[in-house]
């Protein structure tokens, strides 16, 4: 029992990890994304107000495919983490049927042959 705990303790650890990590990967992505966003603005807003309108209605599009993207992520995650979870239950130990160990009979051996 004490061997099962501890795989279950191993497991849930590295679930975790490779979560966290998986997170953390995520989370670079989307701050290098804004400094290269930001990059670009700096470089790319023009001076004349109208330019400066379709910037702002550019910018306000980009952010509401972003939203939508990062609702139907987090939509896909709850259903993940809403996936049904069984309990596993080992199936009972059983001892291997073997043929028999009685030494073959004369008979037996002329039946094959």
């Amino acid at each position: 029992m004490e061997y099962e705990a501890s795989e279950y303790e191993k497991s849930v650890e590295q679930f975790e990890k490779n979560s966290l990590d998986l997170l953390r990967r995520a989370e670079e992505s989307a701050v290098e994304a804004a400094r290269q966003w930001a990059d670009y603005a700096i470089n790319a807003i023009p001076v004349e107000m109208g330019l400066v309108r379709q910037v702002v209605t550019n910018a306000l599009d980009f952010t509401e495919k972003v939203l939508k993207l990062q609702r139907e992520f987090v939509e896909r995650l709850v259903e993940a983490a809403r996936a049904p979870t069984t309990k596993v239950t080992p199936k009972p130990a059983t001892k291997p049927t073997h043929a028999s160990r009685r030494p073959a009979t004369t008979k037996a051996i002329k039946r094959a042959g």
